[in-house]
C-alpha cells in the first residue's frame, strides 16, 4: 500500500467515525428528549405531590435538548461525513484497482478537490447573531 492509499484510508476510517459519532448524538438526545417529556408528564399527572419541586426542571429537559441538537447540528454534520467518507472511499478504490489516473499526483489533485468541495458545504455550529452595525 502506498502513502497516498495509507492517508487516504486514514480519512475513510475518520470521517466514518466521526459520522458514527453525530448519529450516536442525535439518538441519544432523541430518546433523551422523549424520556423526559414522558417523565414530566407522568411527574405531572401523580398528585400525590403537592408541591412538585423538580417539575419545572423536569419539562425545560426536552427543549433544552433539542435547541442543543439544532445549534450544533448533528444529523447534518453526520450526513456531512458520511458524505465525504464515500467520495474519499470511491477515490481510494479507484487508487487500490489500478485506473487510470491514479498516480500519486493525480490522486493529490482528485483529493484536493474533494476537499474544496466538501468545505464548502460543512455545516456550522449554529446561526449567530449579525452583530454589524450598519448605518
Amino acid at each position: 500500500m502506498s502513502e497516498t492509499e495509507a492517508d487516504l484510508s486514514r480519512k475513510v476510517t475518520y470521517h466514518q467515525k466521526l459520522a458514527r459519532r453525530f448519529d450516536v448524538f442525535v439518538w441519544a438526545i432523541y430518546l433523551l428528549s422523549i424520556l423526559a417529556s414522558f417523565a414530566a408528564g407522568i411527574y405531572a399527572a401523580i398528585s400525590y405531590f403537592p408541591e412538585k419541586p423538580g417539575l419545572p426542571l423536569l419539562t425545560a429537559i426536552p427543549g433544552a435538548l433539542l435547541l442543543l441538537n439544532s445549534t450544533f447540528k448533528f444529523s447534518a454534520r453526520s450526513q456531512w461525513h458520511y458524505e465525504k467518507k464515500s467520495k474519499l472511499n470511491n477515490l481510494l478504490r479507484l487508487t487500490r484497482s489500478g485506473a487510470k489516473a491514479t498516480s500519486a499526483p493525480e490522486v493529490a489533485e482528485k483529493w484536493n478537490r474533494i476537499d474544496e468541495e466538501m468545505d464548502k458545504t460543512r455545516p456550522t455550529w449554529g446561526d449567530l447573531p449579525n452583530l454589524s452595525t450598519k448605518i
